[in-house]
This record gives C-alpha cells, structure tokens and sequence, in this order.
C-alpha cells in the first residue's frame, strides 16, 4: 500500500484529514496533488489580496513579496499603533524586541515585543509583553530586516513617529 501512496496519498498520518472541514478540503484537492504540495506562495498572495479588497481594520497580511525572496509583513493595525504609542515617547518608552530565532520550516519568523505602557497587571504590578508586527522571511539578512521596519513605518504617516 505504501508503493501506491497509501491511503489518499497520505505518507504520514498527519496527511490525514481529522474533522469534516479538513475532508471537504482534501476532497477539492486534485487528483495525484497532495496537501503538502499546495504553494505556500499562492495562498499568501490570495489571502492578502482577499484582505485588501475588503479594506476593513481585520487584515492581518500587510504585504507580501516573492523576490528576491519569499517576505510577508504581518500584524493588525492596533498592533502597530500600540507599538507607536508605548515605544517613541521620549518621556515614557517601552523597549522594542525583535527576536529573529523562530524557524518554521524554510522560513524564519521574526517576532516584535513591547510592553504595554498602557495596561498594569495588578497582581505582578508590571506592564505585560505584547507581541508587535511579524516578519516571514527566507534569510536573516540586513535587507529583509530593513524591508520589514521600512514597512512597519509605512503603515502609518511618519510624523506619528518621534524618530
């Protein structure tokens, strides 16, 4: 059985579907093209078009670029304005982190953190971490680094920021 592909094509048991939503899906999979061969590409190019056409404060997906590499910008707009207000205040300022370090396969996410100036825990008496914008990248290089914080910027006019 597992010469022809085993059952529908699966080649570990995580190919398989395990509700009916995944089933309808695998079902509108065309014949001899498995799950794991969907691009990754299509679907972020797809989604983030999907999110611009309906011009609403929900999209997630920012931008996404296939050359020179694969690089998608996510985060929601409170995310970034959140991120504006606790990290360029002169007076009052939160550290901005950028934690490079997550693989997810072939790509590298590199995750935002700030503390939430505006939020106290009561118990802890701390300000919590928040997680900020989000970059998917192939390589941790200076211009995927610069792409990224070129537009995180972008998303909102620059005299907003103290820099």
């Amino acid at each position: 059985m597992k010469e022809r592909g085993g059952i529908r094509n699966a080649l570990s048991p995580s190919d398989l579907p395990r509700n009916r939503t995944q089933a309808k899906y695998v079902k509108s999979v065309t014949k001899g093209q498995r799950v794991g061969h969907i691009d990754s590409l299509v679907i972020l190019l797809t989604q983030c078009k999907r999110e611009q056409l309906q011009q609403d404060e929900k999209s997630f997906i920012r931008e996404v670029t296939g050359a020179p590499e694969l690089r998608c910008v996510l985060g929601y707009n409170w995310q970034v304005e959140d991120l504006i207000t606790c990290c360029t205040d002169p007076e009052s300022f939160s550290v901005l982190g950028v934690d490079p370090t997550f693989n997810l396969g072939r790509f590298n996410v590199t995750v935002t953190t700030f503390r939430n100036l505006k939020v106290t825990d009561k118990v802890a008496g701390h300000h919590p971490i928040m997680i900020g914008p989000l970059l998917l990248s192939q390589t941790k290089t200076f211009d995927a680094y610069n792409y990224f914080f070129s537009k995180v910027s972008s998303c909102f006019p620059i005299s907003r920021f103290w820099c």
